[in-house]
């Protein structure tokens, strides 16, 4: 499931075929607390509201979009918690659960 890195602009303009039936995760480590990922704080908005764009374009492609990872107060993070999270998301990405053809079958 981890798959390769997927070059939109050559992707979408050149080689659209490619990207048919392949997943996408998106790993977001952002500055700000959660709190500010939400209607009225900071941000405005929650992080699947701005990822929406990265899941049209998924949509598009043929690609399915996957449940997003993400780590927050990544500015103020140390060194350690980083590479936990690294960790982490390596994790979420490697969950079989995350894969919709897997947890299809469940049912």
């Amino acid at each position: 499931m981890v798959g390769r890195c997927v070059n939109f602009r050559v992707g979408l303009r050149y080689e659209w075929y490619s990207t048919t039936r392949k997943r996408i995760c998106v790993g977001n480590f952002s500055g700000g607390p959660k709190k500010s990922y939400r209607a009225g704080g900071y941000n405005n908005y929650t992080i699947s509201e701005l990822t929406k764009p990265l899941q049209q374009t998924a949509n598009l492609t043929g690609m399915k979009f996957l449940t997003h990872f993400v780590q927050y107060n990544s500015v103020v993070a140390t060194e350690k918690e980083i590479s936990e999270s690294s960790k982490d998301l390596v994790q979420h990405i490697k969950d079989p659960a995350l894969n919709p053809d897997v947890a299809l079958k469940k049912y």
